[in-house]
């Protein structure tokens, strides 16, 4: 039951979530605007879980599309909501 937990800062949460919601069928929520402290840019934060398989193929797409992006991704076992375990 391990899922992976990706906290994504990013310049380009459309074409992101784009992937995570049509090619992993996944949901993905994305968190305000803020200013990059080095680069002074504005960027978004994109929080998603996905299983293993759909982490390897998120990894590969962030590389080839925003290799400038920062990512987090955290290993989990107690998920709990739809698409998951439903109770607590």
């Amino acid at each position: 039951n391990t899922s992976k937990y990706f906290t994504i800062i990013t310049e380009h949460e459309a074409l992101i979530c784009n992937f995570i919601t049509n090619r992993l069928h996944k949901d993905a929520t994305i968190s305000g605007s803020y200013i990059g402290a080095f680069s002074q840019k504005p960027k978004s934060v994109i929080l998603t879980l996905v299983n293993r398989s759909q982490a390897l193929a998120l990894k590969h797409f962030l590389k080839q599309t925003d290799p400038h992006a920062f990512v987090i991704i955290n290993s989990t076992c107690d998920v709990i909501g739809k698409g998951f375990r439903e109770e607590i």
